[in-house]
């Protein structure tokens, strides 16, 4: 080509015409990253997998527990509740630059990307505590391109959207402890039965090594990997400058208090009623486990946290030496039928069965009264009514069988009337009613109270032989206390 003039146009210099390549290319790179920083800033995160559980309410409307599969326990707290030993140690362990960086480690996730080119796996990974808590709140575990992806961009928007602080605190209350424990302050109370805020130095090292692996580093499976692992750490922090060694090594040889694994005990607040709730919805209201999960709902129930705390305190201090014994306590307001509190065994961890709904239990002489009840509305007894308490041999079954019930300790009172009869809960009287009354009449009464369990036509029911949950033995007695409603 020429110009007007005839002459060859002088070509620009190679070097001039690579850089000036290279700065469009860079303005290019820079107006797409951006682009794309602005688009994540002002795109909203996914609902995490924690807001999607459905939500058990008492009846002031506050949380008491979420649904969630696995047995999830976590109680949140605010940073500054969080002992600060647990805070550098899980730190220098897990992202020592957790606030130096903007979500990602780049020389550690070039040396894994490296890596797992070499071998086209995803082997290796060099996870920040931001990146963690992406993978913890949207994502799943899996080790595919696709997942590290989102989870980078999930990443920038988390370090975009909150501060250091914040994300530290959402992390510290998200990671997973081993035991069904998220969340440190649940970890907390579950392995040494204190606040996390009380942790010394050797208990936090040891709680910030176990999600490397909760397993294989829970000091209940194995302490010799749960004591190796606090050394690492330990060893973390003197390098980082944020104890000595000489304090690291005093950690270390501390004898832990670890509660026994016998007496851990769950750190979610009514969990038998919970169980008793899911079971309602998911069986009477038709809920799927699913939408349960993950539906978002809300239930909200009659329960009362401050009766249901002294509850939980009663049965604690009650049964603390019960070598092995269970009890329930169920809590029943009579002018309506609510539940207010519900207990159903002594340590949930242990035994997750509800002894308050158990229809294995004989309710013994409890049982009299809404036989007493059934005397009095068929017009068959009156309060003066009298029988002869005295060892007897009753015949029933058109005189085919034969019962003879005692009274405690062989004591009877000859002629009695139905007061003296239910203040001192005479066995004889008792018999002596149900069969002038009839054990039909006596059952459906019961029915009407609340009692659905299949109670025997026999004279022993008057002295409580079937066997009646004690939910249903609060149902009947609220009827008493109602006036009959």
């Amino acid at each position: 080509m020429t110009d007007t003039t005839g002459r060859s146009p002088k070509r620009k210099p190679l070097w001039l015409r690579c850089f000036q390549g290279l700065m469009s290319l860079t303005i290019l790179t820079v107006i797409a990253a951006c682009i794309l920083l602005a688009y994540l800033y002002t795109t909203s995160l996914p609902l995490a997998d924690t807001d999607r559980n459905s939500r058990l309410l008492d009846s002031q409307g506050q949380v008491i527990a979420t649904f969630s599969a696995g047995g999830k326990e976590s109680i949140p707290v605010q940073l500054d509740h969080i002992s600060p030993n647990l805070i550098a140690a899980t730190l220098a362990v897990e992202d020592r630059k957790f606030y130096d960086h903007f979500g990602f480690d780049f020389k550690g996730l070039g040396r894994a990307v490296i890596v797992n080119l070499t071998r086209w796996d995803m082997s290796q990974g060099a996870s920040t505590l931001t990146q963690q808590l992406a993978r913890n709140l949207y994502l799943s575990h899996e080790k595919t391109w696709t997942r590290k992806a989102k989870e980078a961009i999930y990443t920038a928007q988390l370090e975009m959207k909150y501060t250091k602080n914040e994300l530290l605190q959402m992390y510290l209350n998200e990671i997973y402890y081993g035991h069904g424990a998220y969340g440190i302050e649940a970890a907390s109370q579950m392995y040494f039965g204190k606040s996390a805020k009380d942790l010394d130095l050797a208990e936090s090292a040891l709680l910030a090594g176990i999600p490397k692996g909760p397993t294989y580093y829970s000091p209940y499976n194995h302490m010799k990997n749960a004591k190796d692992r606090q050394k690492i750490v330990l060893d973390s922090m003197a390098l980082t400058g944020k104890i000595t060694p000489a304090e690291a090594t005093k950690a270390y040889e501390e004898m832990l208090a670890l509660r026994p694994e016998s007496q851990r005990r769950t750190v979610e607040t009514a969990p038998w009623f919970r169980d008793y709730v899911r079971q309602l919805a998911t069986h009477q209201l038709g809920i799927s486990e699913g939408v349960l999960e993950h539906g978002g709902l809300s239930i909200y129930t009659t329960l009362d946290m401050h009766m249901q705390q002294a509850a939980e305190a009663a049965v604690n201090e009650g049964m603390k030496n019960s070598n092995g014994l269970e009890t329930a306590l169920i809590s029943m307001d009579p002018r309506n039928g609510h539940v207010k509190a519900m207990v159903g065994g002594t340590n949930y961890v242990g035994n997750q069965y509800n002894h308050a709904l158990a229809t294995t239990r004989q309710p013994g002489s409890a049982f009299k009264p809404i036989m007493y009840l059934s005397a009095l509305d068929s017009g068959e007894l009156t309060s003066t009514s009298k029988f002869e308490s005295r060892p007897t041999l009753f015949h029933y079954d058109n005189n085919r069988k034969t019962y003879k019930p005692k009274n405690f300790g062989d004591k009877y009172l000859g002629e009695i009337d139905l007061r003296r009869a239910i203040a001192a809960s005479d066995n004889i009287y008792a018999v002596s009613t149900i069969l002038k009354v009839g054990t039909d009449k006596v059952m459906d009464l019961a029915s009407k109270m609340g009692i659905t369990s299949e109670l025997k036509p026999v004279p022993s029911l008057a002295l409580g032989v079937s066997p009646v949950s004690p939910f249903e033995m609060a149902s009947a007695f609220s009827v008493i206390g109602s006036g009959g409603q």
